[in-house]
């Protein structure tokens, strides 16, 4: 059933209105939905403030008449940019308690959460030799923090939610079924920066089957 842009903005603001400040929007007076033609997304920058630098979701594309193609230029989007190290982040209560409400709050197939210096994303070990433009086809970077949806899971690992669990429960803090998908959190406590780039190895492997060499 397809859903309207404004019935999609009133589902994620009821979500995040769960939470209080700094992280929802419990008290926090609720914006009008711009026309669609004047914009693209909703912020609330600065009604959160500290530890958000940027707070926006958007509804995009999608609603134009028509089924909209597979392509992530159409997707709902839900972006928070934090100061990972403000005195008001509490790391694991965020990975517990604030992801999965912002992963319910958007309906996303995909998201992640990481905690980085910029100047260290870069770099040969960033390069796993998964190449995925397209981030409804597969999953390029296992991160911290991450849900996928059963489609996702599929595509990407050719797992249900519930493989994908069961393959990663005793390798990580969290690891459950979650919306028909499957979350994963890495840690309760922030990775180090170098650390962060070594989670898709440790991880993917068990996601992925080992290609067998034939004898003959």
């Amino acid at each position: 059933m397809r859903q309207t842009r404004e019935a999609a903005y009133e589902h994620t603001v009821a979500h995040l209105s769960t939470l209080s400040p700094p992280w929802g929007l419990n008290g926090v007076v609720i914006k009008a939905l711009p026309p669609f033609k004047m914009a693209r997304g909703v912020s609330y920058t600065r009604e959160l403030g500290a530890p958000f630098q940027s707070f926006s979701f958007g509804f995009f594309h999608r609603y134009y008449n028509g089924d909209p193609p597979d392509d992530p230029l159409y997707d709902d989007t839900l972006n928070a940019d934090i100061r990972i190290d403000n005195k008001s982040m509490d790391y694991a209560y965020f990975v517990k308690s604030v992801f999965p409400v912002y992963v319910q709050a958007i309906g996303a197939y995909y998201a992640d959460f990481w905690a980085s210096q910029p100047s260290r994303l870069n770099g040969p070990e960033w390069d796993n030799g998964i190449d995925v433009d397209n981030c409804r086809q597969g999953v390029q970077r296992i991160w911290p923090a991450n849900f996928w949806d059963r489609e996702l899971c599929w595509r990407a690992f050719s797992l249900t939610p519930e493989q994908v669990v069961g393959r990663l429960r005793e390798h990580v803090a969290e690891a459950r079924v979650f919306l028909d998908g499957a979350l994963v959190i890495h840690s309760y406590e922030r990775v180090p920066d170098e650390r962060v780039p070594l989670i898709d190895n440790e991880l993917r492997p068990l996601l992925v089957p080992t290609r067998l060499t034939q004898f003959t």
